[in-house]
């Protein structure tokens, strides 16, 4: 297969990635909302389908399109190491900027993949305290 053929092709399945990575997490946020915004909008908590699958299983779907966009990325970025590599140093043109820019740059994509694993979430147990709100406020009064 021809070169720009096959950069076509990445191209435009990088972009397909890129519209349903937007599309589902969209979704998620507006559409199949957790459980406290149904409470607060609809008044309950119902479980939200949408062709049959609920937000948890459209965000598996969301990491899976999620890990193909950046395999793709990355084979596209593979295709064009030669152009982005001149463009970088003719960019950077001091040999020490862009090692600098290098290490940061990289240091911090590096950071983002692995934050998920090594970061300990808190918790917060939002029905007692919002209990506890609630009870005070009426104490208030």
């Amino acid at each position: 297969m021809r070169k720009p053929t096959l950069n076509f092709i990445i191209n435009a399945l990088m972009f397909f990635c890129m519209s349903a990575v937007l599309g589902v997490g969209l979704l998620i946020k507006y559409t199949l909302i957790s459980g406290q915004e149904q409470i607060s909008k609809y008044g309950r908590n119902d479980k939200l389908l949408l062709l049959g699958l609920n937000r948890h299983e459209w965000g598996e779907i969301h990491l899976i399109i999620g890990f193909l966009l950046i395999g793709l990325l990355i084979l596209h970025i593979i295709l064009h190491w030669k152009a982005i590599k001149s463009v970088y140093e003719r960019l950077c043109y001091k040999k020490l900027a862009l090692k600098i820019f290098s290490i940061v740059f990289f240091t911090i994509c590096f950071l983002f993949l692995i934050l998920p694993f090594v970061v300990n979430p808190s918790s917060k147990n939002i029905i007692n305290q919002n209990k506890i709100e609630h009870i005070q406020s009426h104490r208030n009064h």
